[in-house]
């Protein structure tokens, strides 16, 4: 069977089979990465924003950590009126 190329050609004719990806990963314990290079990222003020984020929700959790109550749970309580 001929495929298809023009116009009258299906999307799903067109499409080349997907290649088996190969899932090598480096051994643990091999990589030694001093600084990860982010080609620019770390001067992008929304990285900024975002590495920061996660650096409060970081010491926000290991100080509840015993009360066991996340930053949404301490929001909402704190909204609720009493």
């Amino acid at each position: 069977m001929a495929r298809k190329t023009g116009p009258e050609a299906k999307s799903s004719e067109l499409r080349t089979p997907a290649r088996p990806r190969s899932r090598r990963l480096a051994p643990i314990g091999r990589l030694q990465i001093d600084r990860l290079d982010m080609g620019g990222l770390d001067e992008v003020i929304g990285v900024m924003i975002r590495r920061a984020q996660v650096s409060v929700f970081d010491d926000y959790r290991s100080l509840t950590r015993d009360l066991n109550v996340s930053a949404a749970q301490f929001a909402l309580m704190r909204l609720a009126p009493i």
